[in-house]
C-alpha cells in the first residue's frame, strides 16, 4: 500500500471543500478504477420488470465509488476556511514572519536587539497586510451588495 493510502480519514463530503488543484489525480483514478471493477452492471435490468430498481441500486454503486475514492484520495478544507481574498503576496509575508520567528526562536527569544526589532516588523507588516486585504474584500462585497 502506498504512503498516500495509508492516510484514510472519514469526512463528510457535505461540510468541506474537495481540493482538486492539489489532488493526486493518478491515484484518485487508480483507486476509482478499483472500486467501479467491483461494481456489478445490470445487463439483464433491460428485460427485467425491476428496471429502475436495478437501474437505481446501479446509480447508487456507482455514486458510492465516486465518493470513496475522494473520501481516500482528495484533500479536503472545511467550508468557510478559506480566505478568497487571500493572495500570493500574503503567502510571501507569512513566509517572512514564519522565518524570522524561527531566527528569533534559534537566537534564544531575545527581547530587544535587531533579530527582535526585525521580527515585530515583519510581524506587524504581515498582520496589517492581512486586515487591509480582509477590509477590502469586505468593502467590496458590500459595494456589489448595493
Amino acid at each position: 500500500m502506498s504512503d498516500k493510502k495509508k492516510h484514510i480519514r472519514k469526512v463528510s463530503l457535505d461540510a468541506v471543500r474537495l481540493k482538486w488543484e492539489r489532488a493526486d489525480i493518478s491515484l484518485y483514478q487508480d483507486t476509482l478504477a478499483s472500486h467501479l471493477s467491483c461494481i456489478d452492471i445490470p445487463i439483464d435490468a433491460l428485460t427485467c420488470c425491476d428496471v429502475c430498481m436495478a437501474l437505481e441500486k446501479y446509480y447508487n454503486d456507482v455514486l458510492q465509488c465516486l465518493h470513496k475514492s475522494a473520501e481516500l484520495c482528495i484533500p479536503v478544507v472545511k467550508i468557510g476556511v478559506e480566505k478568497h481574498w487571500w493572495s500570493p503576496e500574503l503567502d510571501d509575508l507569512k513566509q517572512q514572519c514564519i522565518e524570522a520567528t524561527t531566527l528569533w526562536r534559534m537566537a534564544g527569544c531575545p527581547r530587544s536587539g535587531d533579530i527582535n526589532a526585525n521580527r515585530i516588523k515583519i510581524k506587524l507588516r504581515y498582520k496589517n497586510a492581512v486586515k487591509e486585504a480582509a477590509q477590502e474584500a469586505e468593502a467590496e462585497l458590500k459595494l456589489m451588495m448595493t
